[in-house]
């Protein structure tokens, strides 16, 4: 069996489902809805992005790490293959097998740190790291993932000090740029995919001898 473009695009599906999953999308409905506003991504920088310091790719990198991405990963690539051998079993498997090692920290996040540094400011990454690091960062980041497997969004129950925590973060600037990278999320894992899409085919044609 060739993978065909046809059937190699459904192995773009999971880097989709990975951008719809980000993290913070929205908490408990009795605490403050947090929602990160609507803002377009600078996603068109992409084609020439500007230099960065150091700091603020680590601080892009430290990001990275804090909303969790292994996890994000994994939730993702499993909903999409999941889906793929309802389809075509045989294919699943071929597209899980090939697209692994891509669907990693190592890989992932030096692939998009530039996208955080263009969309977050160091000071926002920074303050972001610390939300998603802290109890109640892990706390959304967690129910979010289990609505997403479930269906079911269980509220959170936020103390009073909280609270006050999440109101100041949505009305701070790191949460309006963390909208920004929200809103271009989505494009780009389609980047990424295309981007190793070439290499994956033409490893699984290389196995059969096409």
């Amino acid at each position: 069996m060739r993978l065909s473009p046809r059937h190699a695009l459904a192995g773009l599906a999971f880097w989709t489902l990975i951008g719809h999953a980000a993290p913070g999308a929205q908490a408990a409905q009795n605490a403050p809805t947090i929602v990160a506003p609507a803002a377009a991504a600078d996603t068109d920088m992409a084609r020439a992005a500007p230099a960065y310091t150091a700091a603020h790719l680590q601080r892009a990198e430290e990001l990275l790490d804090a909303m969790n991405l292994n996890d994000l990963m994994a939730f993702a690539m499993q909903a999409a293959i999941a889906e793929q051998r309802r389809i075509d079993p045989e294919m699943a498997d071929a597209l899980e097998r090939l697209f692994k090692p891509y669907v990693t920290r190592d890989y992932l996040v030096p692939e998009m740190r530039e996208f955080v540094a263009r969309n977050v400011e160091e000071n926002s990454c920074i303050e972001l790291a610390a939300f998603f690091n802290s109890h109640l960062g892990k706390e959304v980041f967690a129910r979010v993932i289990e609505s997403k497997r479930t269906g079911v969004q269980r509220p959170l129950e936020p103390t009073p000090e909280e609270r006050e925590q999440l109101v100041k973060l949505v009305q701070s600037k790191a949460w309006s740029d963390f909208g920004r990278l929200q809103a271009g999320l989505g494009q780009e894992f389609k980047r990424i995919g295309a981007k190793i899409l070439p290499e994956v085919t033409a490893q699984y044609n290389r196995e059969h001898g096409k």
